[in-house]
Order: C-alpha cells, then structure tokens, then sequence
C-alpha cells in the first residue's frame, strides 16, 4: 500500500516492479523522498490509513465477517495487536531485529488464542 500525494488516494500495489511498490511504501513524509511513478507521487501508505484493514478483508473475501461486525457496531478490525515493544526511536534501526521477534511472537500467540485460523479451514 501506499499513498498517492497527487490524487489524495490509497494505491494498492498488485502488479508491476515489486522494488518500486515497496520503495513508495517506504517513503516516510520528511525521511524519504515520494517515489514518482505514471505522473503521480507516492508515499507510505500510512499517511492516508495505518491499519489497512478494509483493503485486506476485501482481498481475503472476509465479506461475511464484515457485515456481522458492521451490524455490532461498526467495528472493521477482527483482531488488533499491541505488541509489548519497548520504547524505541524511530531511527533506531538497529534494534530492528528485537522488535521484528517480539512482533511474531505476541502476533503468533493472539492469532492462536483468537480463534480466526479455525475460520479459513
């Protein structure tokens, strides 16, 4: 996913260079510069939406799950992670490695503990 600067809309990159996709999702606003690709700008996708939740549901064909949660409130997220990640900066690249393990594993065990695998069997 990124962000087009120049039509105010969410790109989902599906075809095309794979180096270049992830280059404009990478373009963190006053980090690194847009990518220019077909006359547009492009930018990290969390500029316009950091969950991209709706556009995952929509490519994994979760449509059921949507209208139940919808009908419960609104909620469109099925299941949301806080990692236990200690305060990092945002520059600090280095402790990559620590914060990538502690991800899989905190997501590895909600995902267990949720109950959705059991869904796309």
């Amino acid at each position: 996913m990124s962000a087009n600067l120049t039509r105010a809309e969410e790109v989902v990159h599906e075809r095309g260079q794979l180096w270049q996709a992830v280059r404009a999702s990478l373009s963190l606003p006053g980090i690194f510069p847009p990518v220019y690709f077909d006359g547009d700008l492009l930018i990290d996708g969390g500029a316009l939406d950091n969950v991209h939740a709706e556009v995952m549901r929509a490519r994994v064909g979760l449509s059921g799950t949507r209208h139940r949660r919808a009908s419960l409130g609104g909620e469109h997220v099925d299941l949301l992670l806080h990692p236990p990640v200690p305060a990092i900066g945002v520059l600090d690249f280095k402790a990559g490695a620590a914060l990538i393990e502690t991800g899989y594993r905190h997501a590895a065990e909600a995902l267990a503990a949720s109950g959705l695998p059991a869904r796309f069997r």
